[in-house]
């Protein structure tokens, strides 16, 4: 959807665009419920394999290259050679992007794209929503292939968060999914005498308060840079984002006066 909205096929060519959408679909595929750090902490073999560097992201891009081995799941078979080495160059640094370690870094990058690139995105994203014309010229910038591979990144990352940006109905109900797999994760951690990780305590974590730390120090920040670079395309989610977490702040006001949070 991020794709859509953001008429990312304006931008990017074709290989591009598809290489976004298997990256999507394939980036959490056979994922344990387990984080990374957990898999560490337990020595698991993907730990052994990987040597401890972004095992699930590692794992997902095996199974899906293992899939696509098959001629009747082989949905890259019609590519040329170059093609089909530039589809899989862009699925492995995307998919590896969406391991939470490179989020910080992943968000410096994308800061200094936009403060120098941002107004001649703009330009050009304005451009294209403008009726009376019918060619845009595509900004040098975006001929970069560098910089359109960080865009594909960034959406695959933002679409991989953005449950905040989302309505709150649909928000609420991810927010119960995610939430049970993380207790379910602190309750092995338990188990086996590990520290359980923070908000992974099922008798101890605040939802309100989780999900306001979420939104302020991951959310908020990640998706100001993209509102920024396509205001008219994104503007709807930075008013989701801010309608939820007033929600949040209510709703921990709440809690913190002996309310049930969610």
């Amino acid at each position: 959807q991020l794709l859509h909205v953001t008429h990312s096929v304006k931008i990017m060519n074709k290989v591009e665009i598809f290489a976004c959408l298997v990256s999507a679909l394939a980036h959490d595929i056979g994922h344990p419920g387990l984080n990374n750090q957990f898999l560490i902490n337990t020595n698991h073999e993907l730990t052994q394999i990987h040597h401890d560097i972004s095992p699930l992201e590692n794992m997902h891009i095996s199974l899906l290259f293992n899939i696509l081995k098959h001629s009747q799941s082989n949905i890259m078979s019609g590519l040329s050679k170059q093609q089909w080495l530039d589809a899989r160059k862009q699925m492995i640094i995307c998919i590896l992007n969406t391991d939470m370690a490179y989020h910080f870094d992943n968000l410096k990058k994308l800061e200094v794209f936009e403060e120098m690139h941002g107004d001649e995105v703009r330009l050009f994203n304005s451009q294209r929503n403008d009726p009376t014309l019918t060619q845009c010229e595509i900004p040098t910038s975006l001929t970069n292939r560098d910089h359109r591979l960080l865009l594909q990144q960034s959406l695959l990352h933002a679409g991989d968060l953005n449950n905040p940006v989302k309505i709150y109905k649909i928000y609420n109900k991810w927010i119960k999914r995610v939430t049970e797999e993380f207790f379910h994760q602190g309750e092995k951690e338990k188990e086996l005498g590990l520290p359980i990780s923070p908000n992974f305590d099922r008798e101890t974590t605040s939802i309100p308060s989780m999900q306001l730390g979420f939104i302020e120090f991951i959310i908020r920040p990640y998706f100001a840079v993209l509102v920024k670079l396509f205001p008219d395309d994104l503007g709807v989610l930075k008013h989701n984002l801010e309608r939820n977490y007033q929600h949040f702040k209510t709703m921990r006001a709440h809690e913190q006066q002996g309310g049930v949070s969610i």
